[in-house]
């Protein structure tokens, strides 16, 4: 029974050894796309040109790169029907279908698993979700050709606003105190003695009160 059961044992795993996508029919979880975005290199949306069932390879139209260094505005992915070079199941594109797309690696082959979080993807890709701006570090995809980093590329023109805003509105909080400190400076004299006279009259007023009352009590006290 011993030597029947390790018979079956190693069978098992030569079937498994000559079927390499076997052991990876599916992801067990697709990560969502905050988790895939954090953990992919490179991250951008395009459009499916090409792909077949015939073929290993599919060829994309980059649109908007969310993370990464620059990319080809056309790209051929590796989608291998057994399993990447990471082991995991190889995914299948659309022809004519707009993906978010997660690449493992910077370098060529550019290999596309079924675990890495790629999906259909049914915004314009530009505008990435506030929620995943932190991860991606930008407010809006670039388009391919301009350099990650760069301030006038459209990835990070949202930024870029944000911060000249700010800088805008303090600089006009800055400048309207300057005037107003300049304007109370700059007044005349005369204008400020002219609103310092009612006061003074108010106290000479009160005083010439309090004195005639000083008065007429002194005047009681003789008469009695």
């Amino acid at each position: 029974m011993g030597i029947r059961r390790a018979l079956l044992a190693i069978t098992a795993m030569l079937v498994l050894i000559s079927q390499p996508g076997a052991a990876f029919a599916e992801c067990a979880d697709l990560p969502s796309l905050e988790d895939a975005l954090r953990a992919a290199p490179v991250a951008f949306v395009g459009e499916i040109t090409s792909a077949g069932l015939d073929t290993d390879e599919a060829v994309v139209s980059v649109q908007w790169i969310w993370k990464g260094p620059d990319l080809s505005p056309v790209m051929t992915l590796q989608t291998p029907s057994a399993t990447t070079l990471s082991g995991e199941p190889g995914f299948r594109f659309r022809s004519g279908t707009k993906y978010i797309v997660f690449l493992d690696d910077t370098q060529r082959p550019y290999e596309v698993s079924e675990c890495s979080g790629t999906r259909r993807y049914r915004g314009d890709g530009q505008a990435i979700p506030p929620d995943l701006q932190l991860v991606a570090g930008a407010a809006e995809g670039r388009a391919p050709g301009a350099p990650a980093g760069d301030a006038t590329a459209s990835g990070g023109i949202g930024w870029a606003y944000i911060a000249i805003g700010m800088i805008l509105v303090v600089a006009s909080i800055a400048l309207a105190v300057r005037a107003y400190v300049r304007s109370r400076r700059s007044r005349p004299a005369s204008e400020r003695l002219k609103r310092r006279i009612p006061a003074v009259n108010s106290l000479q007023s009160s005083r010439r009160t309090a004195g005639n009352r000083r008065t007429d009590r002194l005047r009681g006290r003789s008469k009695r």
